[in-house]
């Protein structure tokens, strides 16, 4: 499902902290204090669907096996990802003369485990834990999954692996701090080279800031954009939310930086939706069409706009002194670092080090195998050279790395 279709999507606003302001309470299972107090959600994605949302979220966000964990839960996984969605349908089941139906789709985020090689658990692992819950909500007929607030390039590539396995579209929005980057330094533009090519529908921005300073992180993107990026903004910093109007008028800005996708995180409503709806009704102009996919790699932090010939470096082997090798890495005699991978324990090695390197990774593999283990667990945009069977290129191209 595209959440692009010659039109700018209206997405919901906030959930969240509704729910608090209608008396949950900190510390217990979002899901299910929702689920016990069915209503709160009924009424407010009623009014989403009202003020002329197109698609509405489905709070199944932390309904992952590692999230409900926390609260002895993770037993239930399936049962409140089914009663989630159910009670989501309901609430958007409103008529609408004139406009189709509210689509459901679903919200996930981050599990908060730390893979290798900053954590003990494999990525592998991360990437099944999201499977288990994808595989229910495309059981309960849910379209999209929407990756928000995430803050790591692991948890977006994941999600977009996941939904990948169980034949669900994806789309990914981070939240980033003032810098312009997460906690964990990834920034708009490395994440959109990365997943747009992984195969993500959309990939934008929600939580972090007021639209205008949005914005300005979407203008920054957008030049390497080749989906519709989203744009789901704060109403403001807490106690110094906009008004309703104030927030429309503001993201005015978004449309001007090319969203194709609009929405509200924190501290918006229905109001804050119906104005919007209101004010694409009245012309809220299309983007731009979308670039070309670019010539680009990129690794957590950073783009590496590419010409079409690019420098390799000498071939790299993976042993004892790969990290050296990166971390000596020469922009100004190479592009990429050129590494050869022989075996898969030596594509492995190659993805746990390869954050060292201030270069984009070229890889040489000797096997598909070989490659998928490198490709599988470098958090970026990789590159291939001598891709001359199709097993290689088939490896290469589902993991969205540039074909030398």
């Amino acid at each position: 499902m595209s959440l692009f279709s010659g039109r700018i999507t209206l997405l919901d606003g906030a959930t969240g902290t509704h729910m608090i302001a209608a008396g949950m309470p900190k510390g217990v299972c979002v899901e299910q204090w929702v689920l016990e107090h069915p209503d709160v959600l009924r009424t407010l994605q009623r009014e989403y669907a009202l003020a002329g949302s197109d698609l509405i979220y489905a709070p199944t966000f932390a309904a992952n096996r590692v999230g409900l964990a926390r609260y002895g839960l993770e037993g239930h996984m399936a049962e409140i990802n089914r009663r989630l969605v159910a009670l989501s349908r309901e609430g958007t089941a409103a008529h609408r003369p004139g406009r189709p139906d509210a689509v459901v789709v679903a919200s996930v985020t981050t599990t908060g485990m730390f893979c290798e090689p900053f954590g003990e658990p494999p990525f592998a692992e991360l990437i099944d834990v999201y499977t288990e819950q994808f595989a229910v909500l495309r059981e309960e007929g849910i379209p999209l999954i929407v990756g928000e607030t995430l803050m790591s390039m692991a948890d977006a590539r994941a999600i977009l692996l996941a939904a990948g396995r169980v034949g669900l579209s994806a789309a990914v929005t981070i939240t980033v701090e003032q810098n312009g980057r997460t906690l964990s330094g990834l920034t708009l533009s490395a994440a959109l080279v990365t997943l747009q090519a992984m195969g993500a529908v959309a990939v934008g921005l929600n939580c972090s800031t007021g639209p205008a300073a949005m914005a300005d992180e979407l203008e920054k993107a957008a030049p390497y954009a080749c989906v519709p990026l989203i744009a789901k903004p704060n109403a403001g910093a807490p106690g110094e939310e906009s008004t309703p109007e104030e927030f429309c008028q503001s993201s005015q800005s978004l449309l001007k930086a090319r969203a194709g996708a609009i929405g509200g995180c924190c501290g918006t409503g229905p109001e804050h939706i119906r104005l919007l709806r209101k004010m694409l009704d009245e012309g809220g102009n299309l983007p731009a069409d979308c670039a070309d996919c670019p010539h680009a790699a990129a690794n957590g932090s950073a783009v590496f706009p590419l010409t079409q010939e690019v420098r390799l470096s000498a071939p790299v082997p993976v042993d004892d002194d790969l990290c050296d090798a990166m971390m000596d890495a020469d922009p100004d005699e190479a592009d990429a670092l050129l590494v050869q991978v022989g075996s898969p324990e030596e594509g492995h090695a190659l993805a746990m080090e390869s954050h060292a390197c201030p270069l984009p990774i070229a890889i040489e593999a000797a096997s598909a195998e070989a490659l998928e283990a490198a490709l599988l667990e470098i958090q970026g945009r990789a590159l291939v050279a001598g891709a001359h069977t199709p097993s290689l290129k088939e490896v290469a191209c589902r993991y969205g790395a540039i074909l030398l």
